[in-house]
């Protein structure tokens, strides 16, 4: 997915917080291999933290940035290995809300105009499509739950209002990245040296 600027006729943007390079790479091959195995759409791995109206690039970027700006990289625990009937969210990781989640989606939410009404719950799929209980249950055997996984980043998504096919998901287009800001550099001391731990 190439980074272009939102069509007038885009639906909605989706804020997805992504996983930093070497986690992202792990949860891929798993994404990949459960597409190949079950027919399903090839996709980013990614948690959903909010879905707006359409705006322009611009302000879809500065969003962005402005929202990444406010949090750390998080390290969260998956939970669970969830499935459900919903085509975006057949098979899942759940999380655990924390306050660095609450802010983000909060964050997104009170920018939106008019707010989307988006029902923020944090899970990661690992699977769009149909399941059958067979199916279900080869998943549990084959996905192992990652103790850790680490974010780094904010993306920004032109998707369609409702995705209900793997042409919809091919149809996502990258309106903006953002890294979350680094944590904080602790204080230099005297001399000019960064003080360590004993």
């Amino acid at each position: 997915m190439d980074e272009s600027p939102p069509p007038e006729s885009a639906a909605c943007i989706s804020y997805w917080l992504v996983p930093e390079p070497s986690c992202r790479t792990n949860l891929q091959h798993i994404i990949d291999d459960v597409a190949a195995s079950y027919a399903g759409p090839h996709f980013v791995p990614h948690m959903t933290i909010a879905v707006s109206p359409n705006s322009s690039s611009d302000v879809v970027r500065q969003t962005l940035h402005q929202a990444a700006a406010t949090v750390a990289p998080l390290m969260l625990n998956p939970v669970d290995l969830l499935f459900s009937q919903h085509f975006t969210k057949s098979c899942f990781l759940q999380f655990k809300l924390n306050a660095d989640l609450i802010q983000l989606s909060n964050f997104f939410q009170s920018s939106a105009s008019p707010p989307s009404g988006y029902a923020f719950n944090p899970h990661m799929s690992l699977f769009y499509g149909s399941l059958s209980e067979l199916q279900r249950h080869s998943m549990l055997k084959r996905v192992a739950l990652p103790q850790t996984i680490n974010f780094s980043e904010l993306w920004a998504i032109q998707i369609l209002n409702k995705t209900t096919t793997a042409q919809d998901v091919n149809d996502w287009q990258v309106v903006g990245k953002a890294k979350l800001r680094a944590a904080a550099t602790p204080p230099a001391n005297q001399n000019g040296q960064t003080p360590r731990g004993r």
